[in-house]
């Protein structure tokens, strides 16, 4: 193989790489910044109701996973970014209830590959509609 096309192959598969890099480092950001925005909404909508955010977690190691811990008087609500599944999750769980994936879902929003703003938005508003609808008063199974 001439040293050119060498060149020419190994420029090509760095270019490749580096495009693929940055569409996966922006996704990452734009993630990141829709959940921050989410957990902001819904803290607006459930402070009011009584409930306080306890914790906003980002799970690097796990699919980048992100949850953020609203805890009530009854019982805590779970807002949770799945990034396997690329789902994001509302859920309800008792007080002494740790594992959040044994919640109860409230409501589920699925946001694919390249997603358009528009479908954050979209999963965005179910998300905060059924934060919307939690009474504060009891924990209900």
């Amino acid at each position: 193989m001439h040293p050119l096309q060498l060149a020419a192959i190994v420029a090509l598969v760095v270019g490749a790489a580096i495009y693929v890099w940055r569409g996966v480092t922006r996704d990452m950001r734009t993630i990141e910044q829709f959940f921050r925005g989410l957990v902001q909404r819904l803290s607006q909508v459930l402070e009011p109701k009584g409930f306080r955010l306890t914790r906003h977690v980002y799970m690097r190691q796990s699919f980048g996973h992100r949850i953020a811990t609203f805890q009530g008087a009854s019982f805590q609500v779970d807002a949770a970014w799945e990034g396997r599944d690329r789902e994001i999750l509302l859920l309800q769980r008792a007080l002494d209830e740790g594992n959040v994936s044994a919640g109860r879902i409230l409501a589920r929003a699925h946001l694919p590959q390249g997603t358009l703003s528009a479908a954050f938005v979209e999963a965005s508003n179910v998300i905060v509609t059924a934060a919307n609808a939690i009474e504060g008063a009891a924990y209900k199974r």
